[in-house]
């Protein structure tokens, strides 16, 4: 061991080699020497070590190298194993060898080949073995160590034919393991190292039997001898030349002198072939001709780097070789591949490319004249693809193949019986001209086509005699001479089908019918050879692959038919043939579909009727065939090939061509539009059949009832009108199918009335006769007979108001019917859908013949249980039912089906995948969110039902983001809730409200377009109508007249479009007293829906108006028109304009009779009480107020609004207090009083009901109400007058009552919000007058909606505590009047009004309100009134406590909001002056000011005369009709705001440089206003003097003029009496003219009959006069 360590020290390991099976193998230096050496760690090499020996094959055992080859995974050493184990061959195979032959080596030699032979054969063999194999192996080993493995394989096969003379084995047996090693080298790609081994090979076969002759110096295969004709050498050369010819192949070299050899060597390897038999001959020779295949085709796709003359040669050759395989299939493949790379590449090597192509096409021609019947067809299939792609070559050799083309027909003509000239004949034709795909101009074009002509005339005889040979005998030779006229016919037709426009419509200037007919004819023989040649195949491959050509030539020859009048009758047959045929696949039909259109539509147009009914015949064919292939498919096979809808599509079409057919016959007189008629249903019942889902033939059925239309014109008697039934009875075709088809032309005379109304009436009724007695007869046809009851029912109403009853008779019929279906089938499927809409329609019908009836009501609740029940999608009439009834409930008030209502649209939104927010858009555009005269714009049932599908739906901004697409849908929302402040706050929160102009130029831009449509009018009206209701809460009477006029006048034109009205003349109504109670009027006698507008919740299709996504209905027109008319007429009768407010009023009033209309009958006889009242008619009034109260009570139940309802009684019963208290002042009957309280405590308790109460009405605490803000600035300081000893004792009384604790003042300021200025939202409480702000900026939409339900609670408790303080102070009880007063003034004010609490204003708070002029902008009319009447009982009471200097402040106050009512406005004026007038002359203590006390009542006086006023309103018509109108007939202007006339300023603090401007204005002439102050005067001037004398009437006289101060003078009637006694007589017996119209006095009888008789007598005789003769013109005075 130690001996052994020594000796492995002393190398040193330099590298590990390899491992293998007996060790590891490292790489070793000797340290002493520094030689190289290869150590292992085994036995063998330790025994080394351990003897001392250590050479290099002396180490290296076969076991040790086989080991290492067969397994290694690292072969990086292996050829230095094998050259150190093989090492004793090195003497052998390095020594120069003089001599070749074995028998000249020495004995020397001889006995070393042996002993190595004997050594090393076995080695050798086993690693010939294994090294292939190595190599061979998959995966790869790597390269590096597949180089190594070579260097060995090299190595062990030079070893092995160094000893092939000691072995028994033929000498070129070594040459097998060569050419194994040659294939190796072929798989790893190292194609040169193959060829040199082969080379090697060869040139040591050539050693093995002789040297090289002179003249053999450039032969590279052994010649053939007697000697050498061995077939294991003949299996080896050939080998090798193959795989020579695969390593040329792969290596892609660029050399030609590479290709010349082994074309020499595939010319020298020939004679070898002939030892080679059987299977190794056709594996050989295959492979060869692979190869060879390939290189040609390298050579030709290479032309720019090969010789022509080289690349022709291997054409040649390879052919050559393809024709000696047994199996001569692959010369025409051949060819092809050399035509394809040929012509990919002519642009750049034009000449070569056809030389190439001429050449392989010689020698293929060559072939053909051996006479070989496969050559020839071969050669024809050549030329067929080199013709196709000399025609879809870019560059154009078209001719010079042609050239050649009859150059081989020619020389191959001679040699055989095949029609072979005639057919590349053809092809020599077709190439030569060029332009077949079509020119640039029609004269190219024409060009072209007759010079196709020309040379097809000599052809034309011998084709037509071949095709009738090969049809009959000839069966063979038709696939060519198909394809030959395949080439031809297919670019030919390609071109007359897209000039056919020219060739149908330009005969005249191109005569194509004289020079065309060869074409004609080779397409007709084109299709004779397709279908003998498709009957002989039998095969549908020969459509299939020739479908597009086929069709091109079919479509190509009728068209030319078409237009030489010749072979039309072939061409179509040919057509027919095709389209009939089973084979012809529905795109085939497709093809021809819009080619046969396109034709027929060219034709008609130039008015060729029956060649054009031809095509479109043809056409028709076509769709209906294609119709029935796909619904054939369809039904048999898996549905996912095409859809339902493509099939939809092409029924469709079909339905569209056969209507188009008839309408050509039609108009070419033909009588056989009723055959194609049935022809066409019958192909649709088919398809039907087949598949239920196509649509119905509507388009097709509507053309046949427009010929009938028009055939039937001028008469109808006495002649048989043809239905569907009477012409399809005879053919076998279900009822089913035949009620669609009925149903359909039923549809189409609805929908064609227009054509001829008589006829398509009558067949109307006559069809729908048939469906009931002939079709609907069955229990399972029940639901199509329910649908033609309800169109037997629309039509029905077609005919107007007459029709009503039949309609419902045929509804009740229908719902019977449906109800029995409905039971059976457990509610589902359409029968629900269909009875719900029966029972609408019925309802509607209902209500339009028994408005009374309230049978309509349990019919929408029937219906909308089966809409909810459902939960499939609806039909698409539901949503403009749902609006009908909808809109009809509304106007009615009956809001207990609308949430039902809302939710069955929400659903159908969601079921049609609609986004809810356009579910609310449509819903706000048509206002269908509320009932008539409803004060919240949206209700809560509404909001209620949309907050379960969208919780934001209470949130304004939700509603203003949906709306906001649209300007004027936006701007009407933000109008509608816009809430107006209770009290004066100039700009508080000015910016969440819209402004009146604002407003109005979204109304004037909608009026403005052209054309105006519904929709623009509805919802300017709208605008309009809200800007009308925002300018009466605030008193603006003359301005929101005009708007309330233009809502009236666009609402007007939508009503007139919906509604026609039969008006009679009512007489005059004359009185017990004579006199006349109702003037002669016109009155609405009937009034019923236009029939268009009736029948339209019937239409399936249209929607009624022309709304964009919403529906305007008729009842929805009809309630905003009478809300106008109601607005209007209520302004009016506030304006003072009581004829024209009854004219409106009446006839709102009687419309809504009519229609059973209770709500609005209530707003109308509320309106005509109150009127009437002011005209002191008093039983007209009280009929009026008690009918309204009956209707109430009857309609309680159905008016669902329970808000509405009492705001409704609660209007009624203060009505009837405001009558009784006004008779009370005419008649003195106490009762009347009694009464008048009773109303007022009744309506005030309905005020007070817990309905009201909601957090913005009644808040829990609402104890602190006082904005300090408020009370900071803006106070206006009183200044008290100078007190002179002669009124030193009035005002004493007056101010004496003033005095007011610091306490009670702050307790009166914790409970009420008094303003000056804006609060702008900082008040920390919810005072009453912040509490709009803070809600708007809330954003809560039913916050803001009980806001506007309490403003409209406060206005009715306002009036009623007015009335009721009003009907105290008259019956005496001043103190409670007083009381109840001061009550309502804290209704402006206070938080809540349902606290006991709130009702206790105190003298100081009043007098505060008063010096800062607090508005109450919402109730501007109440608060004046309110005003005055504290005023007025406040100086006439002695124990008052309210200074007059208040008292004149809060009158001023009351006059700037009261200065549009001229009723109020007089009164307070007239006690103005009165307290100026008595103030000028007594020192009455009055506000200090700069004009004088004598201005002020004169000034007053001419007001309350209310001739100014009357001026101002007379204004208003003449202004609308001398102003210039748009095209709308619309007085409202889109810019700036009108110059509203004004008899007062808007603010109090104006009102002193008003009344300046007034008198620096007046003209030059004196002015004189005289006024009688009655009772009521006289008992407040007592009060005021307590020493005045008691007097029943006083005269007010003044007198006004630019140039001196005004004087005025009150003077008591007893003055006046006293000097004019002596003339009573005379006047009194004066002789008058009779008058027919009797004098009525404006103030009352009181005064004229009871104390001034004789101003009674001047003013009859003067209005006496009057009458007699004309008025003088006074403006000039």
């Amino acid at each position: 061991m130690e001996s052994t360590k020594t000796a492995m020290e002393a190398f040193e390991k330099l590298e590990k080699v390899g491992e293998g099976t007996y060790g590891k193998v490292y790489r070793a230096r000797d340290r002493a020497t520094g030689s190289p050496y290869n150590t292992s760690r085994d036995l063998g090499f330790e025994n080394a070590l351990r003897t001392g020996v250590m050479e290099d094959s002396a180490t290296i055992t076969e076991c040790l190298l086989l080991s290492e080859l067969q397994s290694s995974s690292d072969l990086s050493s292996i050829y230095h194993l094998f050259s150190s184990y093989l090492h004793p061959f090195t003497a052998i195979i390095n020594k120069p060898k003089k001599q070749s032959k074995p028998s000249e080596i020495n004995a020397k030699a001889s006995t070393i080949i042996h002993s190595l032979a004997k050594k090393f054969t076995s080695f050798l063999n086993k690693a010939l073995n294994l090294i292939p194999k190595r190599l061979n192996e998959t995966p790869k080993i790597e390269s590096c160590y597949a180089s190594e493995l070579f260097e060995a394989y090299k190595l062990c096969l030079s070893c092995l034919e160094s000893i092939m003379s000691a072995l028994s084995c033929k000498p070129h047996y070594v040459q097998f393991q060569r050419l194994r090693l040659i294939h190796c080298y072929q798989v790893w790609g190292r194609y040169e190292d193959a060829q040199n081994e082969g080379f090697s090979l060869l040139e040591y076969i050539w050693k093995l039997w002789g040297e090289r002759g002179g003249n053999l110096k450039r032969e590279v295969i052994p010649q053939l001898t007697k000697e050498n004709g061995d077939k294991d050498v003949a299996m080896l050369i050939l080998d090798v030349v193959v795989t020579h010819c695969n390593c040329v192949l792969n290596g892609r070299s660029k050399d030609n002198e590479v290709y010349r050899r082994l074309l020499s060597m595939v010319d020298e390897v020939q004679p070898w072939w002939r030892f080679v038999e059987g299977y190794a001959y056709e594996k050989l020779h295959k492979l060869l001709v692979t190869y060879l295949t390939k290189c040609t085709l390298f050579l030709v796709g290479e032309l720019a780097i090969f010789e022509g003359s080289l690349v022709q040669n291997f054409c040649v050759l390879t052919l050559s070789e393809i024709t000696k395989l047994s199996a001569n299939d692959q010369m025409e493949k051949f060819g092809r591949m050399i035509c394809n790379s040929v012509f990919s590449q002519l642009n750049d090597h034009l000449l070569c490319s056809v030389e190439i192509l001429t050449c392989v096409l010689d020698y293929m021609a060559h072939e053909c004249k051996n006479g070989m019947d496969k050559s020839l067809v071969d050669f024809l299939k050549l030329v067929d693809y080199c013709a196709i792609k000399c025609r879809n070559a870019t560059v154009d050799i078209g001719g010079a193949v042609a050239t050649h083309f009859n150059k081989l027909a020619a020389e191959l003509s001679q040699v055989t019986a095949l029609p072979i000239d005639l057919i590349m004949r053809l092809y020599a034709i077709t190439l030569s001209v060029t332009d077949l795909n079509g020119g640039n101009t029609k004269k190219k074009i024409a060009g072209s086509l007759l010079k196709m002509e020309d040379q097809l005339q000599d052809l034309t005889a011998k084709l037509g005699s071949l095709t009738c040979q090969c049809r009959i005998t000839e069966m063979t030779n038709l696939p060519l001479l198909f394809k030959a006229l395949r080439f031809l016919c297919g670019p030919l037709s390609k071109l007359v089908i897209s000039e056919r426009k020219d060739i149908l419509c330009g005969l005249e200037d191109v005569s194509f019918s004289i020079k065309l007919p060869n074409i004609q004819d080779a397409f007709h023989q084109f299709g004779l050879v397709f279908l003998a040649y498709r009957a002989y195949e039998r095969e549908r491959d020969v459509y299939e692959d020739n479908m597009q050509t086929v069709l091109n030539v079919a479509a190509a020859a009728f068209t030319l038919s078409l237009a030489t009048k010749e072979n039309v009758k072939e061409s179509t047959t040919f057509l027919l043939q095709l389209i009939s045929a089973d084979w012809v696949q529905a795109n085939g039909l497709k093809f021809l579909f819009p080619n046969l259109h396109n034709v027929g539509i060219m034709l008609y147009k130039i008015n060729r009727l029956k060649e054009a009914a031809k095509s479109v015949k043809l056409c028709r064919q076509a769709a209906w065939n294609r119709v029935l292939l796909f619904c054939k498919t369809f039904s048999s096979s898996s549905k996912d090939a095409f859809s339902s809808d493509t099939i939809a599509g092409f029924v469709t079409e079909a339905c569209e061509e056969s209507a188009s057919l008839l309408d050509i016959l039609h108009l070419s007189g033909s009588n056989k539009t009723s055959k194609i008629l049935t022809d066409s249903l019958e192909s649709w019942s088919i398809a039907h059949s087949l598949f239920h889902k196509i649509p119905f033939p509507m388009v097709l059925i509507e053309q046949w009832v427009k010929i009938v239309c028009e055939e039937m014109k001028d008469s109808i008697a006495g002649r048989t009108i043809p239905t569907i039934y009477s012409l399809m009875s005879s053919f076998n075709m279900s009822k089913e199918t035949l009620g669609i088809l009925l149903e359909e032309e039923l549809q189409a005379y609805k929908e064609l009335k227009y054509l001829n109304p008589t006829l398509c009436k009558t067949m109307q009724m006559s069809i729908t006769d048939i469906l009931l007695e002939e079709i609907y007869t069955r229990k399972d046809s029940y639901l199509q007979r329910s649908r033609i009851l309800l169109a037997k029912e629309r039509e029905s109403r077609a005919y107007g108001v007459d029709g009503l009853n039949d309609c419902i008779k045929y509804l009740s019929e229908a719902i019977s019917i449906m109800q029995s279906i409905y039971k059976s089938n457990d509610g589902s499927g359409p029968v629900c859908c269909l009875l719900a809409e029966a029972y609408c329609l019925r309802a509607l019908c209902t209500q339009e013949a028994e408005p009374n009836s309230k049978h309509f009501i349990e019919d929408v609740g029937n219906a909308l249980k089966l809409w909810l029940s459902q939960e499939h999608e609806q039909t698409r009439n539901t949503l403009t039912l749902l609006y009908y009834v909808a809109d009809m409930l509304s106007l009615k008030g009956y809001m207990e089906h609308h949430s039902d209502i809302y939710e069955t649209m929400i659903k159908s939104f969601m079921w049609k995948n609609i986004p809810l927010q356009e579910c609310l858009i449509m819903l706000w555009q048509s206002r269908s969110l509320s009932h008539a005269l409803c004060a919240s714009t949206v209700s809560d049932e509404f909001i209620m039902t949309f907050s379960k599908h969208c919780k934001l739906s209470k949130s304004v901004e939700f509603w203003i983001s949906c709306l906001e697409r649209s300007k004027s849908l936006e701007v009407g929302f933000r109008q509608s809730l816009s809430v107006i402040s209770t009290l004066s706050s100039p700009d508080s929160d000015r910016h969440n409200h819209i402004t009146i102009h604002e407003a109005k130029q979204v109304a004037y831009d909608l009026i403005s377009k052209v054309p105006l449509s519904s929709n623009s009018l509805f919802l300017a009206a709208h605008l309009y109508y809200d800007l009308g209701e925002t300018l009466i809460a605030k008193g603006s009477m003359i301005e929101a007249l005009y708007y309330a006029k233009e809502a009236h006048r666009l609402r007007a034109k939508l009503f007139l479009k919906n509604f026609r009205c039969l008006i009679e003349l009512q007489n005059d109504i004359v009185g017990a007293t004579a006199e006349t109670v109702q003037k002669c009027r016109y009155d609405p006698k009937s009034f019923h829906m236009h029939r268009a507008m009736a029948t339209a919740a019937w239409s399936y299709d249209k929607r009624p108006g022309d709304f964009e996504g919403s529906i305007l209905t008729p009842w929805n027109v009809l309630k905003v028109y009478l809300e106008s008319t109601l607005q209007v007429g209520t302004i009016q009768e506030i304006v003072g304009n009581g004829s024209e407010a009854k004219t409106l009023l009446l006839w709102g009033k009687n419309i809504s009779s009519i229609q059973d209309l209770p709500i609005f009958v209530v707003g109308f006889s509320c309106a005509l009480g109150k009127l009437y009242r002011e005209q002191k008619l008093w039983h007209l009034a009280e009929r009026e107020l008690e009918a309204a109260k009956h209707i109430l009570a009857d309609s309680s139940s159905l008016i669902s609004c329970l808000k509405c309802r009492l705001v409704m009684e609660v209007t009624v019963d203060q009505q009837l207090g405001d009558l009784f208290q006004s008779r009370f002042s005419s008649t003195s009957d106490d009762r009347l009083l009694f009464k008048a309280e009773t109303f007022y405590r009744c309506a005030t308790d309905k005020l007070n009901v817990s309905a009201w109460k909601n957090c913005v009405s009644a808040p829990e605490e609402a104890n602190t109400m006082l904005c300090d803000a408020l009370l900071i600035s803006g106070q206006e300081t009183i200044q008290q007058p100078k007190v002179t000893r002669k009124s030193k004792k009035i005002t004493q009384r007056m101010t004496c009552r003033t005095i007011t604790t610091r306490s009670r003042s702050r307790k009166q300021r914790d409970e009420y919000c008094i303003p000056t200025c804006g609060c702008e939202g900082t008040c920390e409480v919810e005072c009453w007058h912040c509490l709009p702000c803070q809600l708007i900026k809330s954003m809560s939409l039913t916050s803001i909606i009980q806001m506007k339900w309490e403003c409209i609670r406060r206005r009715l408790l306002l009036r009623l505590l007015i009335g009721k303080g009003k009907c105290l102070g008259v019956g005496g009880e001043i103190q409670r009047s007083h009381q109840v007063l001061l009550e309502s003034l804290s209704v402006l004010v206070s938080r809540s009004t349902f606290r006991t609490s709130c009702f206790s204003v105190s003298i100081p708070l009043l007098v505060e309100l008063i010096e800062k002029k607090v508005i109450a902008e919402v109730f501007a009319l109440e608060h004046a009134s309110i005003l005055y009447n504290i005023c007025w009982f406040s100086l006439g009471t002695r124990n008052d406590a309210i200074p007059v200097p208040i008292v004149v402040s809060g009158l001023k106050l009351s006059f700037i909001l009261c200065r549009e009512v001229p009723v109020l406005f007089q009164k307070v004026s007239r006690l103005l002056a009165v307290l100026y007038t008595i103030s000028s002359y007594t020192a009455f203590p009055m506000l200090s000011s700069s004009i004088s006390e004598s201005q002020w009542a004169s000034y007053f006086h001419q007001a309350s005369l209310g001739t100014p006023l009357n001026h101002q309103f007379s204004c208003i018509g003449k202004q609308e009709d001398q102003k210039t109108t748009d095209v709308n007939d619309s007085f409202i202007t889109s810019s700036g705001s009108r110059s509203w006339l004004r008899l007062a300023p808007e603010s109090v603090l104006d009102l002193e440089e008003f009344i300046s401007k007034f008198f620096r204005g007046l003209p030059c002439l004196t002015v004189i206003c005289i006024s009688m102050l009655g009772d009521d005067y006289s008992h407040l001037l007592r009060e005021l003097f307590f020493n005045n004398p008691p007097t029943h009437a006083c005269i007010m006289l003044s007198r006004l003029n630019s140039d001196s101060m005004p004087t005025v003078i009150l003077l008591p009637i007893n003055s006046i009496l006293a000097g004019s006694s002596e003339d009573d007589s005379n006047l009194t017996s004066s002789n008058q003219k009779s008058c027919h119209k009797l004098w009525t006095c404006p103030w009352g009888h009181t005064i004229v009959d009871d104390v001034a008789p004789l101003f009674r007598m001047i003013l009859e005789k003067h209005y006496m006069t009057s009458m007699a003769y004309p008025l003088e013109d006074t403006e000039k005075m």
